[in-house]
């Protein structure tokens, strides 16, 4: 294409490649960003989920033995080294066992008082002693 000034300009519609110049939309580090942008989003959204989950889950919160304080009523399911504690409001009929003490995990429940301790890895975590709910 010839100019009025008589030079040839090698422009053909589009754009004009200049040196040093990028198109439009195409900075560097868009696409890094966006992919990083998008990993934290999954992360939240399936961090959130499972915090869903594990708060409302099935219509109720699940406490287990490890939240049990002095005062709480629990459930027993299982039997021998199986045994699990869970926790549940005194007026239902579940309620087999009143927590009595929170005792050391080095100590021991006094004569009278039912014992129960959760290990993990050999080491005891927690241990409650459990008195009847008594309806």
């Amino acid at each position: 294409m010839q100019q009025s000034n008589g030079q040839v300009s090698s422009q053909q519609g589009g754009f004009v490649s200049t040196p040093g110049v990028l198109p439009p939309g195409s900075r560097p580090g868009n696409t890094t960003r966006a992919r990083i942008i998008a990993l934290i989003a999954v992360v939240v959204l399936v961090g959130g989920g499972w915090l869903l989950s594990r708060v409302v889950g099935n219509g109720h919160s699940d406490k287990f033995a490890d939240a049990a304080k002095v005062g709480d009523c629990v459930e027993k399911s299982g039997s021998g080294d199986a045994v699990v504690l869970k926790v549940v409001s005194c007026s239902s009929s579940k309620a087999a066992y009143k927590v009595a003490i929170q005792a050391p995990v080095d100590g021991r429940c006094p004569d009278g008082l039912s014992e129960y301790e959760e290990s993990r890895r050999s080491v005891v975590t927690t241990r409650l002693c459990l008195m009847p709910a008594g309806h």
